[in-house]
């Protein structure tokens, strides 16, 4: 699981046990989302980690209504609890794209006759949700800029804390990953074009091809897709 710090510790415990207990048992489960298999057990997962934080989040309220936390603890408990949310979304939403990243591949060097159809709408669906979790991720920056990492440490012991170093450098595997998307998309046009007249020097064929590959190229250096892009580049633009 990524997005975390170390584990952290204190003496003293400010918030009721039964909080403390529910938040860690929700990340625990959380720690068992996969990014690569199993997509279908991990969105449910996300999804049970999600009801559970809904839960706790009630927990809270009745905490600080009836005077038993503070309205700063419980604050910033709630903010911790908005973070994870946020971060889970984008989870679901990488999960998603990967899918069907992966069903645009199977497509693409299938034989079926409509291979490149079926390519450029997995690879369109892919972006869009690489894009949503990139936007979802990004909106933790505000979260991160009020968020009280050192009081929170002391509140939940036993929990783990979302870095903002790794959220961000998880928002440059996004970027790079959608826009490898939107060069297969390309690639997939100009190839249905390719089909539909049989003249590979035509507009339409030729501008999608050369975006592709002009995409590709750049996405070279990347640590996240640069081989996937230099693979891809060298067997198919060449």
């Amino acid at each position: 699981m990524a997005f975390i710090v170390g584990v952290v510790s204190a003496t003293d415990n400010q918030i009721p046990n039964d909080i403390q207990t529910a938040v860690v048992d929700a990340l625990t489960k959380a720690d068992l989302i996969s990014f690569t298999d199993e997509s279908e057990q991990s969105r449910e997962l996300i999804q049970t980690v999600r009801e559970e934080f809904t839960n706790i989040t009630g927990q809270i309220s009745d905490y600080s209504g009836s005077g038993e936390i503070t309205s700063d603890t419980a604050g910033l408990l709630t903010d911790y609890i908005q973070l994870w949310d946020t971060l889970l979304v984008a989870y679901d939403f990488m999960i998603q794209g990967g899918d069907h990243k992966l069903k645009g591949y199977d497509a693409i060097l299938s034989n079926e006759t409509n291979r490149y159809e079926t390519g450029l709408q997995e690879f369109k669906a892919a972006k869009e949700m690489y894009d949503n979790a990139y936007e979802g991720l990004n909106n933790t920056q505000s979260l991160f800029s009020s968020f009280d990492v050192n009081t929170m440490s002391e509140l939940l012991p036993d929990a783990s804390i979302p870095s903002l170093v790794s959220v961000n450098k998880m928002l440059f595997r996004l970027r790079d990953t959608a826009l490898i998307c939107q060069a297969y998309q390309d690639f997939c046009s100009a190839e249905i074009a390719k089909e539909t007249s049989g003249d590979v020097n035509s507009t339409e064929v030729q501008e999608p091809l050369n975006a592709a590959t002009t995409m590709m190229k750049k996405l070279i250096p990347s640590p996240y897709v640069g081989q996937e892009a230099e693979l891809f580049a060298n067997i198919t633009f060449t």
